[in-house]
């Protein structure tokens, strides 16, 4: 893909990718729990802690490894960004895969989700996750090894705290 070429509105899913799961997830528990406000508040909050927490050890490990972003990358809006960041873990790729493991495995606390809807939301988050990865690549804003590590540290997080 060339700078300039026509881009996909696969590429704006896979671009806008957290942001639309942060959505779907904070949605989703305030309508299974819209009767119930202290789990709202108990599921939301773990979820915002750890979504921060999940942004802040990003900026560290970006700044620990320091590794460089690959060059020639392709703007999605305009012009190219400075290259004045890092890449490693790749932030989208981290931030999709935690929003995922994190919704995995907490909404079968949910007790009225069907397992039919559970199911189809599981295959939509992952193809968004999915979706974000190839765009971050094809888009030259990350090298494989950075969105490895990416979607391995989100999910960690996102799973096991």
């Amino acid at each position: 893909m060339i700078y300039g070429e026509k881009i996909n509105a696969l590429d704006y899913v896979g671009y806008f990718g957290p942001i639309i799961l942060i959505v779907v997830t904070v949605a989703f528990y305030m309508w299974h729990y819209s009767e119930q406000r202290h789990k709202i508040r108990a599921i939301l909050a773990k979820f915002g802690g750890l979504l921060i927490f999940s942004s802040i050890l990003n900026a560290v490990l970006k700044e620990m490894i320091g590794a460089p972003r690959p060059s020639g990358e392709i703007a999605l809006f305009g012009t190219p960004r400075e290259r004045d960041f890092y890449g490693m873990p790749s932030g989208h790729a981290q931030m999709v895969a935690f929003v995922t493991a994190f919704f995995i495995k907490n909404a079968n606390e949910v007790n009225n989700v069907n397992p039919t809807w559970f199911a189809v939301m599981t295959v939509g988050f992952l193809a968004i996750s999915i979706l974000t990865v190839i765009q971050r690549y094809s888009f030259r804003a990350h090298t494989l090894a950075q969105l490895a590590v990416g979607l391995v540290v989100g999910g960690g997080v996102g799973w096991l705290i």
